[in-house]
């Protein structure tokens, strides 16, 4: 777990040495891959746009951070 976390915080801090502001959500542990979440969702500046990830594992995983998307951009 340790080495996860450590990869974790780096990737962050690579996606913020780009320009990019990074919010790290709670880990989604009933999922295959909690740590790395990137396409359950198209985030933009103004607005984001929910997506549908191909394998069935991990479907839900846009219900799970569309609260966060709505609160932080109100309609999708």
């Amino acid at each position: 777990m340790r080495q996860i976390a450590s990869e974790h915080a780096e990737y962050v801090a690579a996606l913020e040495a780009c320009g990019l502001a990074v919010e790290v959500l709670p880990p989604l542990e009933s999922y295959p891959t909690p740590s790395f979440v990137e396409d359950p969702a198209l985030v933009f500046s103004e607005a984001a746009i929910l997506l549908r990830p191909g394998a069935p594992t991990r479907q839900g995983e846009t219900k799970e951070i569309e609260g966060i998307l709505r609160k932080r951009f109100g309609a999708l």
